[in-house]
């Protein structure tokens, strides 16, 4: 979840603008409650990806082989 305007509180926890917060897997719920000004965010979800320096690829097995073909 990222929260680009706006303020609030997620599960009893601070999130100001402009901040990234990672859910993981057990968050099938999302308890956010908004501030007093409102609050705009983008929620993403998808399968966790695999990163290691400049390469990206979904499993360590991906990002071993890229490397070696480097």
């Amino acid at each position: 979840m990222y929260l680009f305007e706006g303020s609030g509180t997620l599960k009893v926890k601070d999130v100001p603008t402009s901040t990234l917060v990672a859910l993981g897997t057990e968050d099938l719920e999302l308890d956010f409650i908004v501030g007093d000004p409102g609050a705009r965010f983008i929620l993403i979800s998808g399968k966790p990806i695999v990163q290691y320096g400049p390469f990206v690829m979904n499993t360590r097995e991906e990002i071993d082989q890229a490397m070696g073909d480097f």
